[in-house]
């Protein structure tokens, strides 16, 4: 989930250590291209003291000790086998499709297999009310989602609104800060949202925010049509990123 000019910045810090104890921990997906952060620090370092892992998919065995330990269930031999085979061993696709079983019960029927992840996780995020849906939309707009800034943007929040996010285990929180337990989870629930209720979001957000570059970011994000005055804040917010030295 690193994002290109994050990932330039920490390539020129990386490659600058000399004596420093350091240990860097990334995990990258098959067919990264040479942008990311990887390739710059293996080529940097040749290839000295970097040890690759090539993670493949889980076997029935580790998915359904997955399951039991992340819902404290354990599936049948059957719908074991069923769940490892639709998900091809993917362990975030299993855990979506038990967990669908956990709804139904635990009814060992024929399986109702997502066609796709995204539909897996579509179903997690089935059922929330307006109130709940509305802030969960907030959350994944947000560069830096807080209670105090749910508070800001929609009328009348209340925390309570998010019990139910937060049983079911779609968002956690750190202190005042909030995030969705997996960022796939976040670009499914904003991707389901009507284009006109995520504009509406993006412009309440822009008169939140106090940072320059994400506020002009909303605006855009918020327009409907061709604006000379968004267009104006975009070019100083460029100017602003330039000077941070985040020119992307």
């Amino acid at each position: 989930w690193l994002d290109r000019p994050t990932a330039r910045v920490l390539a020129f810090a990386l490659n600058r250590l000399r004596d420093e104890q350091v240990c860097l921990l990334l995990s990258r997906r098959p067919h990264d291209d040479a942008t990311a952060l990887y390739p710059q620090v293996a080529e940097r370092y040749g290839g000295a003291g970097v040890t690759a892992l090539r993670l493949t998919a889980l076997d029935a065995t580790s998915i359904g000790s997955m399951v039991a330990a992340r819902l404290g269930t354990s599936l049948s031999r059957r719908l074991l086998e069923q769940v490892h085979g639709a998900a091809g061993g993917n362990p975030l696709y299993a855990l979506a499709i038990a967990r669908a079983i956990e709804r139904r019960g635990g009814v060992s029927r024929e399986l109702e297999i997502p066609r796709t992840l995204g539909d897996a996780l579509s179903h997690r995020l089935d059922g929330l009310d307006a109130r709940t849906a509305e802030a969960l939309l907030v959350i994944a707009a947000a560069a830096a989602p807080s209670a105090a800034l749910l508070h800001a943007v929609i009328d009348g929040f209340a925390l309570d609104q998010l019990d139910a996010a937060m049983d079911a285990e779609l968002i956690e929180a750190d202190g005042d800060q909030l995030r969705f337990s997996h960022p796939l989870l976040a670009s499914t629930h904003y991707a389901r949202a009507p284009a006109s209720h995520r504009r509406h979001v993006h412009r309440r957000l822009s008169a939140a925010v106090a940072d320059p570059v994400e506020c002009a970011q909303h605006l855009a994000l918020g327009a409907e049509v061709p604006d000379r005055d968004v267009a104006a804040r975009l070019v100083a917010a460029a100017n602003v990123a330039a000077r941070r030295g985040a020119p992307e």
